[in-house]
């Protein structure tokens, strides 16, 4: 099957596939940008089954190269960034990482500096940034293996758990058979998308060709503004969201 970015750009280039601080993203601007990260990380050398670790807090760039990972049929490891130097060091060659994407601030923050990993890229999103000739779309299969999520650890070291595009796929059926889909709903999405149910609403909405409001971080101020919105004066309103229970 085609890759849904690229399949939802073609359906409704127009309609608006994010909402990050305060700028609209539609499914052609967000595919234009993944077609540009394909181009990059095919730069790189990664290819098919290469292991992308990303060390980034929710962004477009982060939704981006998470389609573009999809279109290479490589492998996506978010990592928390709330993680320690020696932790994160721990999961990336667990995971057999090839790359590291990251924001300079976050490199600096985490001194992986003085991470002896001579076998990982490391790359900054700023030196990431190069003009190639865009790569818009490619056929995926449900088989592979999509990405790489670590357990939280709590009995013991983190485990690494490998989910293949065919898990998020049949992932979406359900929720939208559950919860129902109307065609201008738009998710919420303050949770972190190193976690799996960050990345699932990003996967889920694409697919569905609907709308993400996603927030940089969960701050309970800014959740409440969105959810208190008037459903009847604002495209931008939120109507689905996916939070943590205490």
């Amino acid at each position: 099957m085609k890759d849904w970015l690229a399949a939802q750009s073609l359906l409704s280039p127009k309609k608006t596939a994010l909402y990050f601080e305060g700028e609209r993203h539609s499914f052609s601007d967000l595919n234009k940008l993944s077609s540009q990260w394909t181009a990059r990380l095919k730069a790189m050398s990664i290819d098919e089954g290469s292991v992308v670790a990303l060390l980034l807090d929710n962004s477009v760039d982060f939704v981006a190269i998470t389609f573009a990972v999809m279109r290479l049929g490589a492998v996506l490891l978010p990592l928390n960034t709330r993680l320690t130097a020696e932790e994160i060091q721990y999961q990336l060659v667990e995971a057999e990482a090839k790359i590291v994407l990251m924001t300079s601030s976050l490199k600096d923050e985490k001194g992986l500096d003085a991470l002896s990993l001579e076998a990982i890229k490391f790359h900054t999103i700023q030196e990431s940034y190069v003009e190639l000739e865009p790569i818009y779309e490619s056929n995926i299969s449900l088989e592979n293996r999509f990405c790489i999520l670590f357990t939280s650890g709590t009995t013991g070291k983190p485990k690494a758990v490998c989910l293949s595009l065919k898990n998020f796929y049949y992932s979406a059926n359900a929720s939208a058979y559950r919860l129902g889909l109307l065609a201008n709903d738009n998710w919420l999405c303050a949770m972190p998308l190193y976690h799996v149910g960050g990345l699932s609403i990003i996967l889920r909405s694409c697919l569905y060709g609907t709308s993400v409001t996603l927030h940089r971080k969960f701050d309970l101020q800014a959740v409440s503004e969105e959810l208190s919105q008037d459903l009847r004066t604002e495209d931008s309103t939120v109507t689905l969201a996916s939070l943590v229970p205490t």
